[in-house]
């Protein structure tokens, strides 16, 4: 494993990871106990390896651990207590705890009853945006590492900004244990433009918007790109823009990736191109429909809902059954994502159906606002969200402004992206709230306008 600062080797790692596994097995930790980690990114390899010792179920969960979480952890993993979970179930790790487990030990491991047993949880934003609990089983980690490999890893060495919050970022960390590939620990991204120029990184995948602060932090490395042959966007659309700013810095081919946790890689695009909703070719080891509402395939060039079925994809959401209910429906995942088929096999994306923005009568795809709006340079970041004004949902976009910014020209910006729907707020944010894949937060952004407004009175600019 390489962080920006060290290097550990496979010997070194299992090592520390079968100590930990020793104080988590002392703690109380059993098999199938879910244990959450709330770590820095440089933990988490030895963790997983730890939590696979003890046949136990591990993640990272997105936000503060609350025992109210219809995951209902057993143990929380962290560096301080938490008044939102019990002392008695908290491991503290520090560096006691580090120095206790780099001492040597012998430890045998536990197994799992089977192959079908779940092993690990990640997290999705789910349909409705909130974060649920997407299972793996020993047998489904092989399976979709197995596509991992194929579709996106197999040039190395590999960097995966995202970490192993994300799927992407856990499948890579799996894989290069298994395989015996070099680990690379994303961190900031001036930590990554460090690995990547001192470990030859041959392939690069983020979120958009973590490439987006790639190519503002790599002009003061103008090496650390130069192994790069290819870049992989994944978890929103991809700005044409970005596409062309990426290449102005390196000879890479630049991806689009989308797909689901749930899932893994549904469709890529090489290349980018001046179709926004265009996300390329459905992968050929699984089946894609468009359908209605009533769940019948609809012809090319109808809109729909987006749903997919492969092998080794999860059937439900752990301890979940609600939102089991609305998103798996027999071998059927339903993305929540609306689409069409083109007549060359294209898939095109027209928004999530939960965020669709109907704003007096005209329905909006805020992803498509967000990627336009960011590529100005009157912004760093922004995106759009509904916000309710005595009673009607109008258009709201938050920013974390560039030093040129100008409320006029971004106010005429917005109107051109949003079919002329004037925004009904602009407000100044020091970030945009996503979550592992880069996806937007927009009811979080809402809601903090909502305290506010309720606190100060109304907040316009």
């Amino acid at each position: 494993m390489v962080t920006s600062e060290e290097t550990v080797t496979f010997g070194e790692l299992q090592r520390l990871a079968i100590g930990a596994a020793c104080i988590l097995r002392e703690a109380g930790v059993r098999p199938n106990d879910v244990v959450a980690a709330g770590l820095p990114s440089n933990l988490n390899l030895m963790f997983m390896e730890a939590l696979f010792h003890e046949a136990a179920i591990g993640c990272i969960f997105p936000g503060e651990v609350d025992q109210r979480n219809p995951v209902k952890f057993d143990w929380l993993l962290a560096k301080d207590y938490s008044d939102r979970f019990p002392k008695e179930k908290t491991i503290i790790v520090d560096q006691q705890f580090l120095r206790r487990a780099a001492q040597p030990i012998t430890l045998a491991p536990l197994k799992y009853d089977s192959l079908d047993s779940v092993c690990r949880l990640v997290f999705s934003s789910g349909t409705t945006g909130s974060p649920v609990a997407v299972p793996f089983t020993i047998r489904e980690i092989e399976g979709r590492v197995a596509m991992t490999e194929r579709y996106w890893m197999s040039a190395r060495p590999v960097l995966v900004m995202i970490g192993m919050m994300g799927v992407s970022g856990f499948a890579c960390a799996y894989l290069s244990v298994a395989r015996g590939y070099t680990y690379l620990c994303p961190g900031t991204t001036e930590q990554n433009l460090q690995v990547a120029e001192r470990e030859g990184v041959v392939t690069l995948k983020g979120s958009a918007p973590q490439l987006a602060d790639v190519i503002k932090k790599a002009a003061l490395s103008p090496r650390a790109l130069k192994s790069v042959t290819k870049i992989i966007s994944t978890g929103s659309l991809l700005n044409p823009q970005l596409v062309v700013d990426l290449a102005s810095l390196t000879n890479a081919e630049v991806v689009n990736l989308y797909g689901s946790t749930e899932t893994g890689t549904i469709s890529m695009q090489p290349g980018g191109g001046d179709d926004w909703s265009d996300v390329g070719s459905p992968m050929d080891d699984g089946e894609l429909q468009i359908v209605s509402n009533d769940d019948q395939p609809l012809p090319d060039g109808e809109v729909g809902a987006i749903r997919w079925r492969r092998e080794f994809q999860a059937r439900h959401y752990f301890r979940n059954p609600e939102a089991s209910r609305r998103a798996f429906r027999g071998e059927w995942f339903y993305s929540g994502d609306l689409g069409f088929a083109s007549a060359d096999g294209h898939l095109h994306l027209v928004g999530r159906a939960s965020e669709l923005i109907n704003a007096g009568g005209v329905h909006l795809n805020p992803a498509k606002i967000d990627a336009a709006l960011q590529a100005s340079t009157l912004v760093s970041d922004a995106a759009v969200f509904a916000f309710d004004t005595g009673g009607v949902r109008g258009l709201s976009v938050a920013v974390v402004p560039s030093p040129s910014f100008d409320l006029e020209s971004f106010t005429r910006l917005v109107l051109r992206e949003s079919r002329g729907m004037r925004p009904d707020f602009v407000v100044q944010v020091e970030r945009i709230p996503r979550n592992a894949m880069g996806k937007v937060l927009r009811e979080e952004i809402a809601n903090e306008l909502r305290r506010n407004r309720e606190k100060n009175g109304a907040i316009t600019q």
